[in-house]
């Protein structure tokens, strides 16, 4: 059995983002200060998009210290390459990179615990490939407006950049093929 369907039967209803009848899913990010939708197309391989604000915190950990962050959604997505996990934070401005940041940082343990609990329910499912990539995801690039003229395309932009040992692509596209999230150039 594929993870995906192990993790649409283990996870409740809500917190699975689903796609669409034209096989597109839409990450929305909604709050006082903005809203935002990223859509995710061309669905080549099975795909499990959870929300992360929907899913409770461990009570055990304190409330100080960013324990808690969590990114915005976790994108799993099953190929022949084997399990890629794909964790999205997405942002306003790209000039909240490092809240951003750390909140990718510090989401792996909860797909570490997700995939454990997917062993458990099916033991026949592999996870020795795992492929992992982050991404921050803004409306716009910056809080303030550019006054010289942009060179090239900012939609058509992927940059990486290294926080603390992860690889982070960031980007302002509003439209993603799944490709360019599990195998971003």
């Amino acid at each position: 059995m594929a993870i995906n369907s192990v993790l649409e039967r283990v996870l409740k209803e809500d917190v699975v983002e689903t796609p669409s009848e034209d096989e597109i899913i839409t990450l929305q990010e909604k709050d006082q200060n903005v809203y935002m939708e990223v859509k995710v197309v061309e669905l080549s391989a099975p795909v499990t998009a959870i929300r992360m604000n929907k899913i409770s915190h461990l009570s055990a950990l304190k409330e100080t210290g960013g324990w808690k962050k969590m990114c915005d959604y976790l994108l799993i997505v099953k190929s022949d390459g084997g399990i890629h996990a794909v964790f999205i934070e997405l942002k306003k401005s790209l000039a909240q990179k490092k809240r951003a940041s750390e909140q990718l940082r510090r989401s792996p343990p909860f797909l570490e615990y997700l995939l454990s609990v997917c062993k458990i329910e099916d033991n026949r499912i592999d996870i020795t490939r795992l492929n992992t990539n982050y991404f921050i995801i803004g409306k716009k690039s910056d809080e303030r407006i550019a006054k010289q003229l942009v060179k090239t395309d900012p939609n058509k932009m992927i940059e990486k950049e290294q926080y603390k040992k992860i690889e982070i692509a960031t980007s302002i596209k509003s439209r993603f093929l799944l490709d360019e999230l599990t195998n971003p150039r």
